[in-house]
């Protein structure tokens, strides 16, 4: 089949990178005012960032809980599986798969998830993927004593963890968005970047190749403000498949990606102007100052 004659993919994979509370979460969660359906993998404390939403929003998020610690490191335990299978009954209590003590509790509540059964309006956030790196090294040293520094072996399976979830996230058919802290890293060309943290320093610097969009949140002179493009700053790694420069956007809004798939991306150009877009970020304004105070 020639490209030419190929339908456009319809899903996204979208990577958030920045530092604690420059509006990470808060970029994601607000696809749920324009309709979107979240499932949202929550093992970073994200809820009180999500209760500021509208409740018709907070309505269309599935809030799956997974309460990781280094103690209890269930997020890797459970989303390898989930991650790898597709699907699971997931439980709020303990945040974890098929949990036999919570299947004897008739009033406990379990999510069900089923990645085939997804559509373009569907959209799963993990949040974040630097937690769940966090808890694959914890994993890996379940049995040891706390005071055990990490050896080769354990760097080499934490290595193996986080290549499995990269390359899921790679070829994932639905909309995926992960969210991630940042970290200094060297790249191949031998610049010094802020890449998403998830791993070893290496990981790190090439975890970015799974998305199509990788977005750079801060907080500058009391603003909130995001960048995608590949141009935007040499200090940090953010860069878009189909050219999508959320910086342009009237407001800082990812909805212009999901809701015309075939008008242009850049809805600050002048033959995006009328796009369904453009006209759906330009009403955010009273959102944003809503969603500003405090977001993660």
């Amino acid at each position: 089949m020639k490209l030419s004659q190929r339908k456009s993919k319809r899903s996204h994979r979208i990577l958030i990178v920045g530092l604690p509370g420059s509006g990470k979460s808060t970029l994601a969660a607000e696809l749920a005012i324009h309709g979107k359906r979240l499932i949202w993998l929550n093992i970073e404390n994200a809820e009180e960032t999500l209760r500021k939403l509208p409740p018709e929003a907070q309505d269309r998020i599935e809030f799956v809980n997974i309460p990781d610690s280094a103690s209890y490191p269930i997020a890797a335990q459970t989303l390898l599986v989930l991650f790898k299978t597709g699907k699971a009954n997931i439980c709020e209590i303990h945040g974890k798969i098929d949990c036999p003590i919570c299947k004897k509790d008739s009033n406990a509540n379990i999510t069900s998830i089923d990645f085939l059964t997804l559509g373009p309006d569907d959209v799963v956030v993990l949040d974040t993927g630097t937690q769940l790196s966090y808890s694959i090294l914890s994993y890996t040293l379940k049995d040891a004593p706390i005071e055990k520094k990490p050896e080769r072996d354990d760097w080499g399976a934490l290595r193996k963890y986080t290549e499995f979830f990269k390359s899921q996230f790679q070829g994932a058919q639905y909309n995926l968005i992960v969210t991630c802290n940042c970290q200094e890293a060297e790249l191949e060309d031998g610049a010094m970047k802020l890449v998403p943290s998830f791993g070893s320093a290496s990981m790190s610097a090439n975890f970015a190749s799974a998305f199509d969009h990788v977005i750079y949140t801060e907080v500058k002179n009391g603003k909130h403000r995001a960048f995608s493009s590949s141009t935007a700053s040499p200090k940090v790694l953010t860069r878009s498949r189909s050219d999508f420069a959320i910086e342009k956007c009237a407001e800082m809004s990812l909805i212009s990606l999901f809701v015309d798939d075939t008008a242009p991306t850049n809805p600050a150009s002048p033959a995006a102007s009328d796009s369904p877009g453009n006209k759906a970020v330009a009403g955010l304004a009273n959102i944003q100052a809503r969603l500003k105070a405090g977001v993660k």
